[in-house]
């Protein structure tokens, strides 16, 4: 077990890692509340699927920016003020829906600079997450650090489904702008040097070197790219949850809640197990197997009828999810240079992030059309496809470098 929880033994990851369970717990709170709200209010998949796509805009041009603020500015001042933002945008949220004057325009508005924030605060916290452990220690930091929002996911939304009777929709909210205070107050604790800011230089120059450095690596471009396919067509399904929850497995906003956090269970199962297996070789391998064990995983729960069954399925999904994202952003702290990385994260935040609510659109209106079942099927397979694709490619760009000249 002490193999397993390795990372841990440093205090400054310790501090961050419990400030981080707590601030997505409230995350997940809000996020279950948030879908039910916007549920009830529209009766409209197309509308679930909106929300995901106003959130994914700001996260598709401001994440490389937020990435080259990550390279340029001290990433805990960063840190501060990204934290800060988002409470402010929660308690918005949570007064609106106290008073009953809350509208869908204004939980898409909430939505739109919510992200806008992510796309700084992402980057910033992935970048941020080497200088608190040694090297050797990564992927077991890594592995221990998605657990704090996956895992999170376990009781947040479980939590959040059982307190709407007691506090409403908006005191879930309210507690999640709460939530928001633990990072900065783990970040004052720590006693850190402060990062070297580099000399100004126009935001666009940054961005090209950032992106220039990635073009010429195949192995990165690989990486990004399986990550935005299994964003896109596979972990876009969550935004149908309401829909399985009510009209398919009738079982109501508590079902919401279990549903969302039954794949936390899984998470932190598969998060356990990186964990422990430490610095391995075949990540690649593993990186395939989760992948498409993912995408089998929901086409089960797509047509399963049973309550039971179907959490058992988002459990699989769950585990095989954060093992296959924990492996990729192994993948690419280790590929990259400390002066790149910000940026390099950035773009890693566009395809984990960026791309899963932009796929919720799409993902809603097919859904409407065609029933959700047949559409969570239909985007798993092309996930699976592009994961597939993506892998071969680089496994043959690799075996091209390698073969000895004619």
């Amino acid at each position: 077990m002490s193999r397993t929880f390795a990372a841990l033994r440093h205090p400054h990851f310790r501090a961050m890692w419990i400030a981080l369970l707590l601030s997505n717990t409230g995350t997940w709170m809000q996020t279950v509340s948030q879908g039910w709200l916007v549920y009830q209010l529209t009766d409209s998949q197309v509308y679930l699927g909106s929300v995901g796509l106003v959130r994914a805009l700001p996260l598709l041009t401001l994440s490389l920016v937020g990435g080259a603020a990550a390279d340029r500015f001290d990433r805990r001042r960063l840190l501060y003020v990204t934290n800060t933002a988002a409470a402010v945008l929660s308690l918005l949220l949570a007064v609106l829906t106290w008073t009953g004057t809350v509208r869908v325009w204004h939980i898409l508005a909430i939505g739109l600079l919510s992200a806008a924030v992510l796309s700084f605060d992402q980057p910033t916290r992935q970048a941020f997450i080497p200088t608190l452990v040694p090297r050797e220690l990564l992927m077991n930091a890594i592995s221990l650090n998605s657990m704090t929002f996956n895992g999170a996911a376990v009781f947040g939304p479980a939590l959040a489904g059982a307190l709407v009777p007691w506090i409403g929709l908006g005191g879930n909210f309210f507690l999640n702008a709460l939530s928001y205070a633990a990072v900065p107050l783990a970040l004052w604790r720590m006693k850190l040097p402060p990062q070297p800011e580099r000399a100004p230089r126009r935001v666009a120059d940054d961005l090209r070197e950032g992106l220039r450095y990635v073009r010429g690596r195949p192995d990165l471009l690989a990486l990004l790219a399986a990550a935005a396919g299994l964003s896109f067509f596979a972990r876009s399904y969550v935004a149908l949850l309401p829909v399985f929850a009510r009209d398919i497995l009738k079982a109501g906003v508590q079902g919401l809640g279990l549903l969302m956090a039954a794949p936390g269970l899984g998470t932190v199962l598969g998060a356990l197990l990186l964990a422990h297996l430490g610095d391995f070789r075949a990540k690649e391998k593993l990186l395939l197997g989760s992948g498409l064990g993912l995408c089998g995983a929901l086409v089960a729960f797509a047509f399963s009828r049973s309550f039971t069954a179907s959490l058992g399925l988002q459990v699989v999904a769950g585990a095989a999810s954060v093992v296959a994202s924990s492996v990729i952003n192994t993948l690419l702290q280790l590929s990259v240079d400390d002066a790149m990385r910000g940026r390099v994260m950035s773009m890693y935040t566009l395809t984990m992030l960026g791309m899963l609510p932009l796929g919720q659109m799409p993902l809603g209106a097919l859904g409407e059309a065609w029933g959700a079942p047949w559409a969570v099927t239909l985007f798993a397979c092309v996930a699976a496809g592009v994961l597939v694709g993506a892998l071969s490619a680089s496994a043959r760009r690799a075996g091209a470098r390698r073969a000895p000249a004619a």
